[in-house]
């Protein structure tokens, strides 16, 4: 899809899809991603002129859409912030020509995708840890059960070999 920015940047969005087989989980997993492609109003123009797309609002042709209701009433997020960070998110946005509002939205949305990924490498690497220690207790297991089946050999004329050295000045 084609977007523009309130400031009048354009950029493309791809919803991209990933899938592999989850050898410890004996599965398939699938992780979705996106991605943005930055683009010039040229650039923006001849995409929408080549191949087969929807066009919602054509911000080329002539004339301003009637404004409709949104289906989806927009949340909002109050959050106090020291005055250096305001002027920080503010010189960031600035520099990608956004709005703070939209540079601390893709921030948030960044996170939340990163951290969900997180999340999966992390129950990626519990699993490991847990076959693991599941396979270093039945090696003890086995262990243990060798050593009891295993036969004595005790020579009692002789003393214990333990400690041949024992009782002596």
């Amino acid at each position: 899809m084609l977007y523009e920015t309130n400031k009048g940047a354009f950029f493309i969005h791809k919803a991209l899809e990933t899938e592999w087989w989850d050898k410890i989980a004996d599965e398939g997993k699938r992780r979705e991603w996106h991605e943005f492609i930055p683009m010039t109003a040229d650039e923006a123009k001849a995409w929408m002129l080549k191949g087969d797309v929807e066009v919602i609002h054509d911000r080329f042709a002539e004339g301003v859409p009637e404004a409709e209701p949104e289906t989806e009433q927009g949340a909002t997020i109050y959050l106090r912030v020291p005055t250096t960070l305001k002027r920080r998110v503010d010189q960031a946005a600035n520099a990608a020509s956004l709005s703070s509002n939209s540079w601390v939205m893709r921030c948030l949305e960044n996170c939340l995708d990163n951290e969900a990924a997180a999340l999966d490498r992390d129950a990626d690497a519990v699993a490991v840890a847990a076959a693991a220690h599941k396979a270093k207790i039945l090696a003890r297991k086995t262990q243990r059960q060798a050593a009891a089946q295993a036969p004595v050999n005790e020579d009692k004329s002789k003393g214990s070999q333990a400690n041949p050295g024992a009782g002596k000045p």
